[in-house]
């Protein structure tokens, strides 16, 4: 893969904290964009995070890091491998279930991160590295909380985040409207 000089979204969100709507939108649209790409080439990515969408000096993104991949999975293959990252795991995956394409639209969720700086379930990713307890408090809260959004969260917003972390891969034209 050539070299992503502006890195990944995770630096770029770490310089400005927050992205503006407009800017939450474009890297919304070009993440749905590639999510749809890579499972219609029968690939689910499995471990969707700011950290592995990288940014290139045109400001268009790419996914990276294919390692916890599945290949070969097109509709209605299901997976059962516990892999990703905790935080960003969908409660199929933490609960051990079956899981299909609606892995990588729940990680689509990544909006709500893009848009108010913190991760919707409350966690902080160095805290959860290597602590038994405080990883299995944040797999209770992917499991069982409800994402609590900030009032100045727009409507469209609060809308698509919802229904990535309720529904799944039904998300897919619902994140196409969005952007």
């Amino acid at each position: 893969m050539e070299y992503m000089s502006e890195g990944d979204l995770k630096k770029q969100l770490d310089e400005v904290e927050v992205f503006n709507d407009k800017r939450a939108k474009f890297y919304a649209a070009e993440i749905a964009l590639a999510v749809q790409f890579v499972h219609q080439n029968g690939i689910l990515h499995c471990d969707l995070k700011l950290e592995n969408v990288l940014v290139e000096s045109d400001g268009h993104c790419k996914i990276a890091d294919f390692g916890l991949s599945k290949l070969g999975m097109f509709r209605p293959c299901k997976a059962t491998a516990h892999c990703g990252t905790p935080f960003c795991m969908e409660p199929e995956i933490v609960k051990n279930l079956p899981y299909d394409q609606g892995v990588d639209w729940w990680a689509v969720g990544m909006i709500f991160e893009m848009l108010t700086g913190n991760s919707p379930f409350d966690s902080d990713e160095e805290e959860v590295s290597g602590d038994a307890s405080a990883e299995d408090n944040l797999y209770q809260k992917i499991v069982n909380d409800e994402v609590s959004f900030p009032e100045d969260m727009t409507l469209a917003a609060v809308s698509i985040v919802t229904q990535t972390f309720d529904e799944g891969s039904k998300t897919a034209t619902r994140v196409q409207r969005f952007i």
